[in-house]
């Protein structure tokens, strides 16, 4: 528990390194592409989509996203979603 405190607490701390956040990008957009090679892929693609949004973005649209992500943009959205002050800490105790 207290690494993912420390790590929290870095990532409020400073936004994520250029370099990193162009290797996360590069990453996604990657694996994007590699998991459309197959008939399999595309499929499972066309079926998540249906299930949760029902909005089909082409790939090009995707990698466009994902191009458009700026560091401040990131930071912004950590700063919002990763609020020490709005978790909640469960802790599940064995039964004697």
């Amino acid at each position: 528990m207290k690494l993912l405190e420390r790590e929290v607490d870095k990532l409020r701390r400073r936004p994520v390194p250029k370099k990193e956040l162009e290797e996360a990008k590069s990453q996604l957009r990657g694996s994007l592409v590699l998991a459309l090679e197959s008939s399999s892929g595309r499929m499972n693609r066309l079926a998540t989509i249906e299930m949760y949004t029902g909005v089909y973005r082409s790939v090009d649209e995707i990698i466009d996203r994902i191009n458009s992500v700026t560091r401040e943009a990131l930071y912004d959205t950590t700063l919002e979603l990763l609020n020490p002050e709005k978790f909640l800490t469960l802790k599940f105790v064995p039964k004697n």
